[in-house]
């Protein structure tokens, strides 16, 4: 789908190359090691493996902020494979056709839209975290009832592909604003691109899960799942203290 699934396909915002122990890393208290870049001019050869290394590195000093990656990946594993089986849950489940499935994806889109102008009126909560946490509750909630539907209920259905539209903005129009106001410029594009790298990787395990899943036990049954997942990761975003106030550094500048 377009909007947030298709932001899903591109930016994920999102699992953990090579850190055995790094998902639970941003448990602890955070540390102010930041690596040192090269001048510019100095070396311009490309180096991936040494970047994805500094870029670690950053995110790493910024726990809360490590942590919102890794929660931003569960979300991927839920959502990826979800935008690839919504036309077979509209013409396999729902007994509709391709028009049904391009209805489904309209609405959704204005939905995406309608959401973007609430945030762009709004703005969010003052911690954005909280702004995120809504997202996630909309979109789950909305996955749940997707899930349950019988196969009459299609309209129900383009309803619930409404409010996942609208639930799009409330997370990707947080994330990356989070990233830009919690690490310096120049270090900011190591990390939007780790960050972006760590949560594709993701992406392909859910497809693969959800390919089996779905064709074993029925494709609404994975909207469950995701619904699970996402919220799921809705309760890390409140329960990981450090994930919780990796915004107040911005708050406490306000005031």
């Amino acid at each position: 789908m377009c909007g947030i699934f298709a932001g899903v396909g591109i930016g994920i915002t999102n699992l953990k190359p090579g850190c055995g122990g790094s998902a639970v890393q941003f448990l602890e208290p955070e540390r102010n090691y930041l690596p040192e870049l090269p001048q510019e001019g100095r070396d311009r050869k490309v180096q991936v493996l040494r970047e994805a290394k500094e870029g670690f590195q950053i995110l790493r000093a910024k726990k809360g902020m490590l942590g919102l990656v890794l929660i931003g990946s569960l979300y991927t594993l839920a959502l990826m494979p979800t935008s690839a089986l919504f036309p077979l849950m509209t013409m396999s489940y729902f007994n509709g056709n391709s028009t049904s499935a391009s209805i489904v994806e309209v609405v959704f889109s204005v939905g995406l839209l309608f959401g973007s102008l609430i945030l762009s009126k709004w703005g969010g909560t003052r911690n954005r975290i909280y702004t995120i946490v809504g997202s996630f509750l909309l979109m789950s909630f909305s996955l749940f009832v997707s899930g349950i539907l019988p196969p009459d209920g299609f309209y129900v259905f383009t309803l619930c592909s409404w409010l996942m539209g609208v639930s799009g903005p409330f997370y990707w129009g947080m994330y990356t604003p989070l990233l830009q106001s919690n690490f310096e410029a120049k270090y900011l594009g190591r990390v939007l691109s780790l960050s972006s790298s760590i949560r594709l990787l993701s992406g392909p395990l859910g497809l693969v899960v959800s390919g089996i899943y779905a064709e074993r036990y029925g494709v609404e049954k994975w909207f469950l799942i995701a619904g699970v997942l996402v919220l799921v990761a809705s309760l890390l975003c409140v329960a990981v203290p450090s994930v919780r106030i990796c915004d107040e550094a911005r708050i406490w500048k306000k005031l």
